[in-house]
Formats: structure tokens, C-alpha cells, sequence
């Protein structure tokens, strides 16, 4: 934690990046939950009697943050008939919903980290007697997780209003809106860093002991300061009554945020992380999906020879289309290079007509940022192929006693054989920058019986 880093006690980093012995605390700044071991660490964890290591103990809440008891979550929802007939409905709601971010898996690792967990070096070694090597364990700065003293627990606020009505055929729609917008999302941003001009001013070589908190390495901040918003048009019409059901959805939406789940990290300048933000990796534009299913209405008692061979037959179809998923584009590295993400000098898209396997997009519509420098472009910016896919299942039922049934079922997935373009090569200065690399999994049949009684 920041406020427990003291500079006079910062130790003093050598150019190769290793820590002088003797000239400071080269556990400054570090703490851990708690105010001491249990007993029980007594002969199981080696550093329980370590006075450098017990001087981290600062008396602070066993989970780092005080426990909350203001996470309320209230829900609310309130359906209208309009005329009393069960043929208008309106219906609205909302919901409050929190969670924690576990301290096992936000990138602090607490029982994998120094000083709890030590390594050591051994030169010129063989692997029957290691212990015959000569010992190299120069001590260099420790790579840290961090807090904020008030970490807010991350919250989704859920909201819809849609609109029910009944159609002519036994149709049903339902038209509505749905949304969501979080709140004190986490993430990860690098704290121990340097600035561009401070880069450029010491090339090719360590820079560890230039760092601001000297005597540490590399220090993740996770802290609730991420958002995320979901839009959406939600249309469905479905019939499930009689040998024809059938089911048609359609979602018109988007999602913007920092990342696609967990933490969010990886982001391009520290210093500048609402560049990041952008439409996420998994949003769908458009997502169309459409299920049938009919029952054939001959020879359901399945009497005589015809009866057994033509009765009993259910064809199911499903179709599912949907706009391509968003790509980011990186660069291969190069001398001076701070950016992760290349400068946009143009119209990244391409007419249909000039769209190959070979050139999906316009790549000299980016261009490699000068070093020490970062790029222009945002985060996930590239719509890949869209999907679409077909699936077929048909049924047979053979009535072999009263309540005895065997089913055959022949499935075909992919069932039009349709290719779709997948992996695309986003990392500019590789030689299939641009290119496709993948195509979808291809028509497969499925064969199976099963007896029901």
C-alpha cells in the first residue's frame, strides 16, 4: 500500500538491477491482512518468525477492507394486463445486484508472492546433487499487488420494459428493452511505471532502478473504478401449441466497457486508460435465431406396416445468424516501442466486393506509432465475419408397446455446410497481418436411438 512506503527507506538498485545488500528495506511498502500469524503457521509457514516479515503485519482488516454492510440489493418488477384478456401485457423491472472480488484470484496471489514464497539458484549443478552447485540468490525488487484502503464493492444495475402481445395463429410477441449498467468493476493498472519522456531518457537499459517506488518491481493496482453499459432491443415471436411450434428471436445490442470479464487489464497507457474503453470483444451487433419444430400429423397412432414407417416423424430445425465479433489490433515489437496499439491513418474497411481470405481488411489503414509514443487507436475496433448456422435433428418414434417407445434420431449440424471465416490476423507487422485463419467447424452428422418407457 502506498501510504506504508517510506523513500528513506527505499533500498538502492544496482544498474543490472539488483538491489545493493544493506541499503534499505526491500520489503518497503509491502503489507499483509491481519495483525500477526495464527498459531497455527507456527513450524509450517518458515518465515513465521522472520522479524522483516512480521513487521508487514499492520494491524489491518483480515481482508484488506472493512466488512460492508450497506450492499444492499433491492429488485423490483410490475407486470400490467392492459385490458384484462391476457392479450396486452406490459411489463418493467429492475434489480440491484453486487459481488466481491475474490483476493485469491484478482492478481494478488497472496500465498504465491515474496516474502511468503521464496526461490533460489543454483550454478553449475547436476540434477542427482543439486545441493553441490554453487548458490546465486542476488535479491532483486519484488513484483507487489495493491489496494485502495476503500474498495467498493462492484455492482450491476439490471433494467427492462417490454411490451407482450398475442398475435393471430397462436403467436405470442414480445417486444422489449433491456439494459444493464456496472458500476465499481475492477481493474488492474500497472502503479510502479515510468512516463514516455522518462523512457526515452534511458534507452536499452534497466529500468528498475529508476522506477518511483524504488526497491519494487512491478506493482498492480486493482481498484473498482471500471463501468460497462448493455443496450438492447429484444424482439420474440413464438408459437407452442399444435404439431408446429416455433420460436424467432431477435437482439439488436452492444456493449461498451474495459474488458470482457474478470479484471480488466492490459491497457495501453496507464496514465490514460479511458482510451480504453470501447465496444467489447464478445458484443454482437445483431444475433438472430430462429427454432422450429413439426410434429408430421400422419399416422400418429402408427397402425399396420405404413403406419410404423411413415408415423411418429418430428423435424426440428434451428438457424442462427449474427454479426461478426470485435477484433483489437496490436504490433509485433520494435526499438522504442511503448504503444500496443498502431496509429489509425485511414478507412480500416473494405467493400465487400475487394474482401478475401487473404486481405479481410484495409491494412495501410494503420500505421506504426513513433517511438515513445502511444497509438491512436482504440481498443476493440475491427468487426470480424459474421456466423451463420444451420442445424437439422429428425425424430423417430416407434411405438413397441403401450408406454415402450424406441427413438431413432439423425442430427446434421452445420447442416448447409456454410464456411465460416474465423482467427483473423490483427497484429500489424507479421506477414498474415490482415489475413483469414481459421474457417468454422464443417457438416457433421450424429446418429442415436433410445428406448423410453
Amino acid at each position: 500500500m502506498p501510504q506504508y512506503w517510506d523513500p528513506a527507506k527505499a533500498p538502492l538498485v544496482a544498474a543490472n538491477g539488483i538491489l545493493v545488500p544493506g541499503s534499505g528495506n526491500a520489503y518497503n511498502g509491502l503489507v499483509m491482512p491481519g495483525s500477526g500469524f495464527p498459531d497455527s503457521a507456527n513450524g509450517r509457514v518458515p518465515q513465521y518468525a522472520d522479524a522483516a516479515v512480521k513487521a508487514l503485519f499492520r494491524g489491518l482488516p483480515t481482508g484488506y477492507n472493512p466488512l460492508r454492510k450497506t450492499n444492499f440489493q433491492p429488485r423490483v418488477s410490475l407486470a400490467w394486463d392492459v385490458f384484462g384478456n391476457g392479450k396486452l401485457a406490459i411489463r418493467t423491472g429492475a434489480g440491484i445486484f453486487q459481488g466481491v472480488t475474490p483476493i485469491n484470484n484478482s492478481g494478488w496471489a497472496l500465498g504465491a508472492r515474496a516474502p511468503l514464497t521464496l526461490n533460489s539458484t543454483v550454478l553449475n549443478a547436476s540434477t542427482d546433487n543439486p545441493g553441490a552447485g554453487i548458490p546465486y540468490n542476488p535479491q532483486t525488487p519484488i513484483d507487489a499487488g495493491s489496494l485502495p484502503t476503500d474498495y467498493k464493492i462492484p455492482t450491476v444495475y439490471n433494467y427492462s420494459f417490454g411490451i407482450q402481445t398475442l398475435l393471430p395463429y397462436k403467436t405470442s410477441l414480445d417486444v422489449s428493452y433491456v439494459g444493464n449498467a456496472g458500476r465499481h468493476l475492477s481493474w488492474a493498472r500497472p502503479l510502479n511505471i515510468l512516463t514516455p519522456a522518462q523512457l526515452a531518457a534511458h534507452p536499452g537499459v534497466d529500468l528498475r532502478p529508476f522506477l518511483p517506488y524504488r526497491g519494487l518491481n512491478g506493482i498492480s493496482l486493482v481498484e473498482p473504478a471500471a463501468t460497462s453499459s448493455y443496450n438492447s432491443l429484444q424482439v420474440t415471436a413464438a408459437r407452442r401449441t399444435g404439431d408446429l411450434t416455433y420460436n424467432v428471436a431477435y437482439t439488436l445490442g452492444k456493449i461498451i466497457g474495459y474488458g470482457n470479464e474478470g479484471i480488466a487489464s492490459g491497457f495501453q497507457n496507464p496514465l490514460d486508460i479511458r482510451s480504453d474503453r470501447s465496444e467489447l470483444e464478445e458484443s454482437r451487433r445483431h444475433n438472430l435465431v430462429l427454432s422450429h419444430s413439426y410434429a408430421l400429423p400422419w399416422f400418429k397412432e402408427q397402425k399396420g406396416l405404413l403406419g410404423r414407417i411413415a408415423g411418429g416423424w418430428n423435424l426440428t430445425g434451428l438457424w442462427m445468424i449474427n454479426s461478426g465479433r470485435m477484433y483489437s489490433v496490436s504490433m509485433t515489437s520494435a526499438a522504442g516501442q511503448i504503444a500496443t496499439r498502431p496509429n489509425l491513418v485511414g478507412d480500416w474497411q473494405l467493400p465487400v466486393e475487394q474482401r478475401s481470405i487473404y486481405r479481410w481488411f484495409n491494412t495501410a489503414a494503420f500505421a506504426r506509432p513513433a517511438a515513445y509514443t502511444y497509438g491512436n487507436l482504440g481498443r476493440w475496433v475491427l468487426r470480424g465475419p459474421g456466423t451463420f448456422n444451420t442445424s437439422a435433428v429428425a425424430l423417430k418414434n416407434v411405438r413397441v408397446a403401450e408406454q415402450a417407445i424406441v427413438q431413432f434420431r439423425v442430427e446434421c449440424f452445420n447442416a448447409m455446410h456454410h464456411m465460416d471465416l474465423t482467427d483473423i490476423n490483427t497484429n500489424m507487422g507479421t506477414g498474415q497481418f490482415g489475413q483469414i485463419g481459421g474457417v468454422s467447424t464443417p457438416r457433421m452428422f450424429q446418429f442415436g436411438a433410445k428406448f423410453l418407457w
